[in-house]
């Protein structure tokens, strides 16, 4: 069951994929090319199917596409784009809840999309904090519920407070030198694995 409802979702990720492609590139032929080689990348990595686990798959590297996912629709309807904010608010609430590090580049995507939009929106730096700042409230408010939320479900069920120290435990496992882990040799052939993209980043961002 858990298999085929991660199946569906990654289904749903590869549409939502598509559909930025087609926003991005104004072609069908090649925002099918684009979908066809992510989806190739995808299967024949290291892990096979990303769909056969959930610490792979979109349940928790889904979120992100929501927001993007949000960006679109406020584009082709702008007067939609302020109610956008609260459901940009509740899917950081739900990132927060379910992992640090889904919190992390889920809120880095928000960031950028929020630091863009101020950008090429505002002309004053007064609007862009104004703006920045209420977006970011609708975060705290959907992060403070979800917890809130969590917290309840945790003592209904247990009778205890939640034991965050065992959320730390467990990553503290997957750090440097400890479980299904090792160091990389800083000359190596997989440091251009973190310089291809870096750079790619700076001569996108310079362009």
């Amino acid at each position: 069951g858990m298999t085929f409802l991660l199946t569906v979702l990654l289904a749903v990720q590869y549409m939502l994929i598509y559909i930025f492609l087609r926003f991005l590139l104004k072609s069908g032929v090649f925002s099918l090319l684009g979908l066809i080689l992510i989806i190739f990348a995808t299967f024949f990595n290291i892990l096979g199917v990303a769909a056969m686990y959930p610490s792979t798959g979109p349940l928790r590297f889904g979120l992100p596409y929501l927001l993007i996912l949000a960006v679109i629709i406020g584009e082709k309807y702008p007067k939609l784009q302020k109610f956008l904010w609260p459901f940009e608010g509740m899917v950081l609430g739900i990132a927060s809840a379910w992992s640090f590090e889904t919190f992390v580049y889920t809120f880095l995507t928000f960031m950028a999309i929020v630091s863009f939009d101020t950008v090429t929106q505002h002309s004053s730096f007064k609007k862009s904090l104004a703006e920045i700042t209420r977006r970011i409230s609708w975060v705290v408010f959907f992060a403070a519920v979800v917890h809130f939320w969590l917290i309840c479900g945790v003592c209904a069920r247990s009778g205890q407070w939640p034991h965050w120290e065992y959320y730390f435990d467990y990553i503290f496992l997957y750090s440097a030198k400890e479980f299904g882990t090792m160091l990389i040799a800083p000359l190596s052939p997989w440091l251009l694995f973190v310089l291809v993209p870096l750079i790619s980043l700076f001569v996108v961002g310079y362009l």
